[in-house]
């Protein structure tokens, strides 16, 4: 038998609970025929919700659905009957809500796992056992830049741990002491994370002179002199790079104040995010063509042997649209539009001018220049970064560039446990309370610090 809806009741602070099942005849079936015209409202904690008999299949852990050491489904969506719907559900004690299919399959669910999910449907994924991604924090030209110390960082995992929330929070962080060694780049990246190897290799060197380390030289404007604009590198691949090093192995340096004579080469860096927002504040209109319209992005491998082409918007939001997740700008890979029509060419073309403007504005730019053996690491999906003119009487100027891959943050789980259960008899009693028994941030952190390898302290010479 079907029926249009049943109707699930419960409150978190009360002991009654209640199933109503309508007649089949209930207003909510004259939707259509099939099976979306069936469905589960449930009331949880003053939320109530519309379910769909396939969305709560999908999320049954039984092993009859799911391969039980991962989670994974084990069926195809066509396996499904074509016409299931609710056979009946109930409430069972105070924390579980058990679902009969009409194929013959009972589910169980925990109302708060479901809670959780329909109201934050981005942090709560199924398979991995925790996961909260720590959300961003907005930082212009007045931000102290954080520096680690090379050495502390691959021996003391603490700091390590720092290092990872950094870059997740503020998207940028410098790294000192670091050996002005050939391949030392490569080394450190693959020490904390998953190196990303493209068809310009493991590396690539920024001098200005073309990068001859491969079989043929490689070109790029940031392999002259000339001044680069603020700008992530690479958006004509896809997926973009994620986290960028550069790690100054001959840079010329000022004893005081930079720039100065023999050395007046600068870096700039800008909170994407940061410069998208002002953006939407001074106009949604400009900021939905930026998010909404997209631009070609173009490179021809840097010696003419690829053909490298995506098509993006600038902007990359999130599913439900109100969060940015990715940015990418770059002048000198073309972003080119297409064809519009000339009222919309005329506002797509301002919106992205001004969005130029805001990045570049002196006060929104943390100013630095390189020391040798800096490092300076970057979320490339977020930071844009530019350099100044090199003029000819500046001293020789290496810096050697690697990516890696964000999900490969490595740490042993063990060594992670210790350091959550660390912090969290440090943390203030007013944190302890406000995200129970484990702390927030060391939940953050779990769904994106996985069981790598041992921290390789003999991976390559300490300093």
């Amino acid at each position: 038998r079907r029926f249009g809806r049943i109707v699930v009741s419960h409150r978190w602070d009360e002991d009654d609970q209640h199933v109503v099942v309508p007649a089949p005849k209930d207003a909510a079936c004259d939707a259509g025929s099939g099976p979306s015209q069936s469905s589960l409202q449930l009331s949880l904690d003053g939320h109530k919700f519309h379910l769909d008999p396939y969305w709560l299949r999908e999320r049954c852990l039984s092993q009859l659905s799911v391969d039980l050491s991962t989670l994974q489904p084990l069926l195809n969506p066509h396996e499904l009957p074509m016409d299931m719907t609710f056979e009946n559900a109930s409430i069972l004690g105070n924390d579980t809500l058990q679902v009969a299919f009409t194929d013959g399959h009972t589910s169980k669910y925990q109302l708060k796992t479901l809670l959780a999910e329909l109201t934050d449907f981005r942090s709560n994924p199924i398979q991995p056992a925790q996961y909260e991604r720590p959300r961003p924090s907005l930082w212009s030209g007045d931000l102290q830049l954080t520096s680690y110390n090379h050495h502390d960082i691959i021996t003391n995992e603490e700091v390590r741990l720092n290092l990872t929330e950094m870059l997740l929070t503020k998207g940028v962080a410098l790294v000192k002491k670091i050996p002005k060694e050939h391949g030392i780049v490569t080394a450190f990246a693959k020490n904390m994370s998953t190196l990303r190897t493209t068809d310009w290799g493991p590396f690539f060197n920024v001098r200005v002179t073309p990068d001859t380390a491969g079989k043929t030289a490689k070109q790029d404007l940031a392999y002259t002199g000339k001044a680069i604009g603020l700008h992530t590198d690479n958006p004509y691949r896809d997926p973009t790079p994620d986290f960028q090093l550069l790690h100054a192995l001959e840079h010329c340096s000022c004893n005081g104040k930079a720039p100065c004579d023999g050395c007046s080469v600068l870096n700039y860096i800008v909170d994407g995010f940061y410069i998208a927002e002002l953006l939407r504040n001074e106009s949604q209109e400009s900021y939905d063509l930026l998010s909404s319209i997209p631009v070609r992005f173009e490179n021809n491998g840097g010696d003419g042997t690829s053909a490298l082409v995506t098509m993006f918007p600038h902007l990359e939001l999130s599913h439900d649209k109100k969060e940015i997740q990715a940015v990418r700008f770059s002048a000198k890979s073309g972003q080119y539009a297409p064809a519009l029509s000339p009222e919309m060419a005329a506002k797509f073309y301002q919106a992205r001018r001004r969005f130029s403007e805001l990045a570049h504005q002196p006060e929104h730019a943390l100013t630095m220049q390189f020391e040798p053996g800096d490092i300076l690491v970057f979320d490339n999906r977020r930071v844009l970064h530019a350099r100044s003119h090199i003029p000819a009487n500046d001293a020789a100027r290496w810096v050697k560039a690697a990516t890696w891959i964000e999900m490969g943050f490595g740490m042993p789980s063990s060594a992670y446990d210790a350091l959550c259960a660390a912090r969290k008899n440090r943390r203030s009693a007013r944190l302890a309370a406000a995200h129970g028994s484990q702390p927030r941030w060391c939940s953050s952190f779990a769904g994106l610090l996985r069981a790598h390898q041992p921290i390789a302290h003999g991976a390559y010479t300490l300093p």
